[in-house]
């Protein structure tokens, strides 16, 4: 083998065999009350037959793993007079919020209405068929999790992102296959065990939205044996040419 198909050779084992570490990347978002879940991804919360806002969302970094929420301030009204923080209060009852005719999954849990709930999204418009629902109810998953492995298209309760209101330990979200994006907004609907309807409109208030997201990066003593490695051998294929 000529020496630069040798050192050719010797960078690409090297950087398939690179072990990884979770990194870190830090950012915050506003997510206003109006801000529709039902409407993720959409051009206009109207295309789903409901009103509000298209919610924000997170880019998600390449490779990223997870992600768990440093804070989560702030308190959204319905337009009734009361607010509610991001876990919301509870029900006494089980309640569903959707319809299979929106494109992202039901809500199910014992969570007031005005809670902060996610959905993972890919790069395009969502349309047709939902996974099934995920049950926050009591009796399911509730709000105490200490991870979660959502689905494409399936929403889930993010609250105040730790395992008890106010306080616990955070939770762990993983991320999806194909997912780029993770839209944050909020529950609320005409009625309970319906679709949301035009509910969104005199919503108030914010939740200010902290988040860490996990990425793998190459550990630098990795990259530094490795230069070094290249180098002696470029050093040798010199030498003998």
């Amino acid at each position: 083998m000529k020496p630069s198909l040798l050192v050719f050779a010797l960078a690409a084992a090297c950087l398939t065999s690179m072990p990884a570490l979770a990194g870190t990347v830090s950012g915050s978002t506003t997510v206003a009350g109006t801000a529709n879940i039902f409407a993720a991804g959409q051009s206009a919360p109207g295309l789903i037959g409901s009103d509000g806002t298209v919610p924000p969302f997170i880019a998600l970094a390449a490779g990223a793993t997870s992600i768990r929420f440093s804070s989560v301030t702030g308190v959204v009204g319905l337009g009734n007079g009361n607010t509610n923080g991001p876990d919301g209060l509870a029900y006494a009852s089980a309640f569903y919020i959707g319809a299979p005719s929106i494109p992202v999954s039901d809500l199910y849990s014992n969570r007031n209405k005005a809670s902060l709930w996610g959905v993972f999204l890919d790069d395009t418009t969502p349309s047709g068929a939902h996974p099934a629902r995920l049950d926050f109810s009591n009796s399911g998953l509730g709000i105490a999790f200490s991870s979660v492995s959502p689905l494409l298209k399936q929403t889930f309760f993010i609250g105040d992102g730790r395992t008890g209101t106010g306080s616990g330990s955070q939770q762990t979200f993983f991320v999806p296959t194909g997912a780029t994006r993770l839209f944050l907004g909020v529950l609320d609907g005409m009625t309970i065990n319906a679709a949301p309807g035009n509910a969104y409109y005199n919503n108030t208030g914010a939740f200010t939205v902290g988040y860490d997201l996990a990425v793998p990066v190459p550990e630098p003593e990795t990259y530094a044996l490795m230069l070094a490695g290249l180098g002696l051998v470029g050093f040798a294929a010199r030498r003998r040419a």
